[in-house]
């Protein structure tokens, strides 16, 4: 394609750092990683923003330039102590309630049985009052 009718960023990029690609040579640092300075000791931002690396990764992969970028240090970990989504609190009783509620139905003709004896012996007359 022609570097014309590239994006402003991206075409940037690659005039400044046109041999990434090509040479693992230690003097060009990874303009997408801090980078510490030998003589004072403190380190400098990255020449490229989070976001920036992001709107270039996207740019190239529609141009094709992907192989052209340096390896981003930017790695998604999952959170520690969290193994599965928690799900809102109807999803993670609905199991239990379903099981809950099998058994109450079994249970349901002994209730009602119980209820009917209890009802009549309570409309009884008391002969002794």
């Amino acid at each position: 394609m022609k570097p014309k009718s590239l994006p402003r960023l991206l075409s940037g990029f690659l005039r400044q750092f046109p041999s990434i690609k090509n040479s693992n040579s230690p003097e060009l640092p990874n303009p997408f990683k801090p980078i510490k300075d030998k003589i004072t000791g403190k380190w400098r931002n990255p020449l490229y923003s989070l976001r920036q690396q992001a709107v270039l990764k996207k740019q190239a992969r529609v141009f094709g330039y992907e192989e052209y970028l340096p390896p981003s240090p930017t790695v998604i970990k999952p959170m520690r102590g969290i193994l599965r989504w928690k799900g809102t609190k109807a999803e993670r009783m609905r199991e239990i309630k379903a099981v809950r509620r099998m058994r109450e139905l079994e249970m349901q003709p002994r209730k009602i049985e119980a209820w009917k004896a209890a009802k009549k012996k309570r409309h009884e007359k008391d002969i002794f009052l």
